[in-house]
């Protein structure tokens, strides 16, 4: 998309002259107003709305003038720029609206700005009837509970289907992720990883609990006389288990200032289809190391096999967990303090990590026997626990990135009581994946192209 054109400041100001004074002799008026004794608190909420209206007005004010600004740089026939004849624009909304003749520039814009405010607070807050709230207070904008509710999934159903049907102009490829070697050559590195989450889920069972207390809510409720009873939207189909394994799929560089997140509510067949789409957009192939991490699970290392990765790496801690299961089955027998237990397992760990070698030193048969079923367990993930060439080539050992987002995906989601049907809570997802690809800005800025 081409850049817009900037508009004329010195206008700008002197058009809001008589807006701002207007508001600043409000202010003064608010604070005389105010009771002796008690002038903060007296005045401290007018002031506040008064500069909140002065705020959305050169808002309102601001856009459409950049906006002006390139149009009328344009001929009718040369269109607007960033406006394709033959192919589709820049992704930003599933159907770009249509401008129609009784909407100015200003509605259309200020109705993308409370959207994205929507959205922002509706993933931040803690419940939907906090982010009412917080939207009340912020911007003086009052939604109902249910309709900030539907405005937020719906925003997150559109960038799903923006991510499926066109890439949301990423603008930085695997090739521009340097880092420096251990031995101090510059090379571009990239890191991919996968994990799967369990997100709390509504049942059928549950949605037919629901459903019968609002039936004897409105039993319960006298009738209005001429007034018959709204019929009931049909239950939804609820699932089959308390929580559903969704899927991450992250791509990142060695300080992770560029990422690449996606989420998918399918099985672990659609996570492969997610990582070679990224992998592709990214141009996975141009970075000279590409490096995979997983946690062991075999459908996780089945869809890296399809991309083109120098190695994939067994989580250290995935690994080291394995390995203390084993010391409590080792010295299980023992009347040995568990100082024995911890020494064990930590040669053990240390000469994997640090020498590549992870045959057990025990000679008690029945300790052998325990230590060597930890290395059968781990022998289909041999080639993964390479972690001395791992850290002497300076790559990651640890899967905390993906980690750490798993948890900032599923946050929202996993307040006291909640449950989601799938789409909703894939929806919600999507949006914080836009949020830590730093893809946010450039999907709203489309968003606010495609309205105006």
């Amino acid at each position: 998309m081409e850049r817009l054109l900037p508009m004329d400041k010195e206008q700008f100001i002197a058009d809001m002259q008589a807006e701002v004074r207007r508001i600043l002799g409000q202010v003064a008026d608010a604070v005389n107003n105010a009771p002796d004794g008690n002038v903060i608190s007296g005045s401290e909420v007018a002031v506040r709305e008064t500069m909140v209206d002065l705020q959305r007005r050169a808002f309102e004010k601001a856009v459409p003038m950049r906006l002006d600004s390139t149009e009328s740089s344009f001929s009718p026939s040369q269109g607007r720029p960033g406006q394709a004849q033959a192919e589709p624009g820049p992704v930003g909304a599933k159907h770009p609206e249509p401008q129609r003749a009784d909407r100015g520039a200003a509605e259309s814009t200020v109705s993308v700005g409370v959207r994205e405010l929507s959205c922002r607070l509706g993933i931040a807050g803690g419940s939907f009837g906090r982010s009412v709230e917080n939207l009340k207070h912020a911007a003086s904008i009052t939604r109902a509970h249910e309709t900030l509710r539907q405005v937020v999934e719906s925003e997150g159903h559109a960038v799903l289907a923006a991510s499926q049907t066109e890439p949301l102009e990423i603008d930085w490829s695997a090739a521009e992720c340097k880092t420096t070697t251990p031995s101090g050559q510059e090379v571009s590195r990239i890191d991919v990883s996968a994990d799967g989450v369990m997100v709390p889920v509504t049942t059928a069972a549950e949605k037919q609990k629901r459903r019968a207390t609002v039936l004897k809510q409105r039993r319960e409720r006298p009738r209005q006389r001429g007034k018959g009873r709204a019929h009931l939207p049909a239950v939804k189909a609820g699932a089959d288990q308390r929580y559903k394994p969704f899927y991450l799929t992250a791509f990142y560089d060695q300080d992770q200032k560029h990422r690449r997140v996606s989420v998918t509510r399918k099985n672990h067949k659609v996570l492969g289809k997610l990582l070679r789409r990224d992998a592709a957009r990214l141009r996975l192939r141009a970075a000279d190391e590409r490096v995979g991490l997983v946690d062991g699970a075999v459908c996780l290392r089945k869809q890296m096999d399809g991309l083109p990765l120098e190695a994939v790496g067994l989580d250290f801690y995935h690994f080291a967990e394995h390995v203390h299961e084993s010391k409590r089955g080792t010295f299980a027998e023992a009347a040995e303090s568990g100082e024995a237990g911890k020494a064990w397992a930590g040669d053990l760990l240390h000469r994997v990590k640090h020498e590549g070698d992870g045959r057990s030193r025990q000679r008690s048969r029945s300790r052998r026997a325990c230590a060597d079923g930890l290395l059968h367990d781990v022998a289909q993930r041999r080639e993964m626990i390479a972690y001395d060439e791992f850290e002497k080539r300076g790559w990651h050992i640890g899967s905390g990135p993906i980690e750490a987002m798993c948890k900032a995906m599923t946050r929202r989601l996993k307040g006291p009581g909640m449950r989601w049907d799938s789409d909703p809570a894939e929806g919600i997802m999507a949006l914080e994946a836009l949020h830590q690809s730093n893809l946010w800005d450039r999907y709203w800025t489309n968003a606010l192209w495609q309205r105006n």
